[in-house]
Order: structure tokens, then sequence, then C-alpha cells
């Protein structure tokens, strides 16, 4: 899961220098790995819930936690597990569950 190379991209090509360079700093860093790491491991422990609901299952909030749910999602580690309304926000959510990658 620590193979930065493969990450998709964090930032526009059309976003201003600033977000760019913060993208490419959060992911040399390892520090988006590490967070997708904190994602997954949430999914797994917490699955059929939220990224609202999640958020208060790990060390990551609801903003941080639903970017890297999307890495998480587009690495194959997690996948959508329906949607309902979420117990936080009232709101209909998706939910998310961990893709069994096999032995």
């Amino acid at each position: 899961m620590n193979d930065q190379n493969n990450l998709p991209p964090i930032s526009r090509t059309t976003d201003p220098s600033t977000s760019q360079e913060a993208g490419d700093q959060i992911t040399s860093s390892g520090r988006r790995a590490c967070q997708i790491q904190a994602a997954v491991a949430a999914v797994k422990n917490n699955p059929h819930r939220t990224v609202n609901e999640l958020a208060g299952a790990c060390s990551l909030n609801a903003h941080q936690l639903s970017r890297r749910v999307s890495d998480a999602h587009s690495k194959g580690f997690i996948a959508p597990s329906g949607i309902r309304a979420c117990q936080i926000t009232k709101r209909k959510a998706r939910t998310w569950a961990a893709v069994d990658k096999g032995a």
C-alpha cells in the first residue's frame, strides 16, 4: 500500500501552484499513504459506514477521510457497499466496505 507512484494525482493541473505543491508534499512525505492505511483500517473495522461516521473511528477528520477513502477506492482496497441516511448528517451518503483481495 506504500506504492506512492501508483496513486492518482492529488490536484488538478488547473489548481493553483500552492495546491499542487501541497499535494506533492503530502504524497512524497508518506503522509498520504499513512492516511490511506488509516482509512482502510477504519473501513475494515467499521464496515458499511459513511465517511462522516468513520471519521469518529479514526485519527482523520471527515474532510481528510473523504479524500483518502477516494484514494483507497481507486487502489481497490475498499468499495461502495450501499447508500443510506448518515447517522451524523442525516443526509443520504455512500457506505464503504473493505475488498477481500484474497490470500
